[in-house]
């Protein structure tokens, strides 16, 4: 797993610090010499470069990254540069900053793979849906806790609560059940704190899970990461 972060200002710095902190592997892209110095000693890899140049993005070779995150909030003009060159080179996960309304229309309009709205999500839960890409929303309890929504495995649909072993086995516990997909219309994600897939209640034991089910969990962030993992199998 190894993220791209361009742009350095205060969100870039603390998402670089983040990742790093989960041990994972963070090329940090930086405008001055100034912002290399304050992130180098905490990624993996930190360089200096014009990355509104397509050339000199080309020069990062990207192809390996799992995301590029475009985090640059202080030019509108220098963010939309970015993300329009990392398309034409085929980037295909691009998580992209927004910094208004008007940013955020022209982004969805280019269909990019997630939007980054900062008065909704914070650096930390960021990192923890980087980390897991399984989860389609993360708050954070405290340093070992967290509620996330995750999808359904897809050998749990037709099956029972009480059947699959959530507690006993992945020692988790379901909150509630968003019922609907788990993407918007235009297949892109949107990392909102405002959830648009109404939830069904409390869960009772006897519930049968359905196809497009989207779990709300709560447990330790170990075990919902094993649980993420694993649920790419079933």
């Amino acid at each position: 797993m190894r993220y791209t972060v361009i742009g350095l200002g205060q969100f870039g710095q603390e998402l670089c610090t983040e990742l790093s902190a989960r041990n994972i592997e963070v090329v940090a892209v930086a405008s001055t010499d100034e912002e290399l110095e304050q992130i180098k000693d905490l990624v993996t890899y930190a360089v200096v470069t014009d990355y509104t140049n397509p050339a000199a993005l080309r020069e990062l070779e990207l192809d390996d990254q799992s995301a590029v995150i475009v985090a640059i909030g202080d030019s509108f003009e220098e963010n939309l540069l970015v993300v329009t060159h990392l398309q034409k080179m085929g980037v295909r996960y691009i998580y992209a900053r927004v910094m208004s309304p008007v940013h955020e229309h022209i982004l969805s309009q280019m269909n990019v793979y997630a939007l980054i709205n900062l008065s909704r999500v914070a650096s930390k839960q960021l990192a923890s849906q980087l980390e897991s890409p399984e989860f389609l929303r993360v708050s954070p309890m405290d340093e070992n806790h967290s509620i996330v929504e995750i999808a359904v495995p897809r050998i749990w649909v037709g099956k029972r609560l009480r059947d699959v072993g959530l507690r006993t086995e992945h020692h988790l516990n379901l909150l509630t059940i968003r019922r609907g997909e788990a993407q918007t219309p235009q297949g892109r994600r949107e990392i909102l704190s405002i959830p648009r897939i109404p939830v069904i209640g409390t869960p009772s034991p006897d519930l049968v899970f359905e196809d497009h089910d989207i779990l709300v969990l709560f447990g330790k962030e170990t075990n919902l990461i094993e649980f993420a993992q694993l649920s790419k199998g079933l």
